[in-house]
């Protein structure tokens, strides 16, 4: 049988909604879950302990111990650096690991594609073009994908600011933010507890919060308004984020086409910025 987070990740959209939650819990606290009994993790989700064994049921086990024994043999390749190397990174040949990466990444693309409905899509660009500041949040490598959506609506919307890769350690960045705001937020597991800290002082505010992060997103589901979802899998030891590059090129492209004329104010402005101070060549 495949891996048990694997298995999760793939059937997350068809689980009911007290599965996501069992689904979420287990793929968050692996080490956990495969030594609790049958009424710890229903507790700890926040469920019956028939709607466990009906969730170990669905996964194709014939009850909760032999699940368990699943989740024990899961950790010898737990989501360990080093451990996600050897298993991963090792064993392509050379000649076809081009094809393979190039492969995984447009299927990421496509499950990214297919994970987010219109309306939740229609409604991110709506939220997005408000009159109101727009804060761009990510933690270590999500960082990159902030800086990312800065470089892009940076550009073509007003009132664009990203929170430093440093978090905490500038709290005046995010003092500012008032109810109604937008922070569009990025994060993966294994999830940053900054990012988590700073997403609840944001919604305590009143700030209104797009969360782009996994198609297995329940652990988080509470910090956000709107989640958006990709799939991140990879053949190496970091994940993937073709899916959440493909993503944000959406968004600022939708938001574009929404805000047509103070977008090419936008980048009006900031191409003259940018011929004056001699930052552009031919």
């Amino acid at each position: 049988m495949d891996k048990i987070h694997d298995i999760i990740t793939h059937r997350f959209d068809s689980y009911t909604k007290s599965h996501r939650a069992v689904a979420g819990y287990i793929s968050e606290n692996y080490d956990e879950s495969a030594f609790m009994t049958l009424e710890q993790l229903a507790a700890a989700a926040g469920v019956s302990t028939t709607t466990v064994v009906r969730f170990a049921k669905e996964l194709g086990f014939e009850g909760y111990s032999e699940m368990q024994k699943a989740l024990r043999s899961d950790l010898k390749a737990k989501a360990g650096l080093p451990e996600r190397f050897d298993e991963t990174s090792l064993d392509i040949p050379e000649d076809t690991l081009l094809r393979k990466c190039m492969q995984t990444d447009i299927a990421n693309i496509e499950q990214t594609f297919h994970a987010n409905d219109l309306s939740k899509l229609h409604e991110a660009i709506y939220m997005l073009s408000q009159p109101v500041d727009l804060y761009l949040l990510g933690m270590r490598r999500s960082y990159s994908l902030a800086n990312y959506a800065f470089s892009h609506f940076g550009q073509i919307r007003r009132d664009v600011h990203i929170i430093n890769a440093t978090g905490l350690n500038y709290p005046e960045e995010i003092l500012p933010a008032k109810k109604g705001d937008i922070c569009l937020a990025f994060i993966f597991p294994r999830y940053s507890h900054t990012t988590l800290t700073q997403l609840a002082y944001l919604k305590n505010k009143g700030v209104r919060i797009i969360l782009i992060t996994s198609i297995n997103h329940a652990a988080v589901d509470r910090y956000a308004d709107l989640i958006l979802c990709c799939e991140t899998s990879s053949n190496s030891a970091k994940s993937s984020y073709a899916g959440p590059i493909a993503l944000i090129n959406y968004l600022t492209t939708a938001y574009m086409q929404n805000n047509k004329a103070s977008s090419m104010e936008m980048l009006t402005e900031t191409e003259q910025v940018l011929m004056d101070n001699m930052m552009l060549g031919f």
